[in-house]
């Protein structure tokens, strides 16, 4: 039989009451080493419950998660890969635009755009390539007053006197260059019943020539009539 004298007890009691307050660790929750050896565990090491990576021997620690929720018991997945997209199956996968590949596919829109001062018109639906992508038609350009900033469309659009070029009205009145006036074609000389034309300096030219004629003529019937 064990006599505990009344000390011993006391003092025992002590001891067991200290290791009872005794500040105990508790355990991290660790995944095992992914494939690439990188450890996962938890720790409330800054306060709250975060996710943490480090080496297999320890070192490397990364704090993976930052949020005021406490996170914990982690554990490795594996990353789906998803599998290449089939261009011709007709589902649309990423990063195709279109699938199947056809002329006018609805699943690629387009619509009339400015190349100013023209519009260029090309119809609803752009063509599905071979690789699933959408190819857009270049379109048919011109002139419509009103859009793209154009003026006109024809001299018809524009003010009495003035024309249209490159869907702007323009004046057509004669422009001097070099003490010369370009005439527009409506004001030239009209063409002959044979067809040609004669420029108007070409009659001033013909008509000088017939006047010297006609004075040498006048002269020398005068001449032979003063000494008859």
């Amino acid at each position: 039989m064990v006599k505990i004298f009344p000390g011993a007890f006391s003092t025992l009691l002590f001891v067991a009451v200290a290791i009872a307050l005794l500040p105990s660790a508790d355990h991290a929750d660790a995944a095992f080493p992914g494939a690439n050896g990188w450890v996962a565990f938890d720790s409330d090491r800054d306060g709250n419950g975060e996710i943490y990576k480090m080496n297999a021997d320890g070192t490397g620690q990364t704090r993976l998660t930052n949020n005021t929720a406490f996170d914990e018991f982690p554990d490795w997945q594996p990353v789906l890969v998803p599998p290449p997209p089939v261009c011709g199956n007709a589902v649309v996968e990423p990063p195709e635009q279109c699938d199947p590949p056809q002329t006018n596919s609805s699943l690629c829109p387009q619509s009339n755009y400015c190349q100013a001062p023209y519009l260029c018109v090309r119809d609803a639906y752009g063509d599905c390539a071979a690789y699933c992508g959408c190819s857009y038609d270049a379109g048919s350009c011109g002139c419509q007053v009103g859009q793209c900033d154009a003026q006109c469309a024809s001299s018809a659009d524009c003010a009495p006197g003035w024309m249209c070029s490159g869907c702007t009205c323009v004046s057509g009145t004669p422009a001097a260059v070099g003490g010369w006036a370009e005439l527009p074609e409506a004001a030239k000389a009209p063409a002959s019943e044979s067809g040609s034309s004669a420029p108007p300096y070409a009659l001033l030219a013909g008509g000088l020539a017939a006047a010297v004629l006609a004075l040498t003529a006048s002269a020398w019937y005068a001449r032979r009539r003063w000494f008859r």
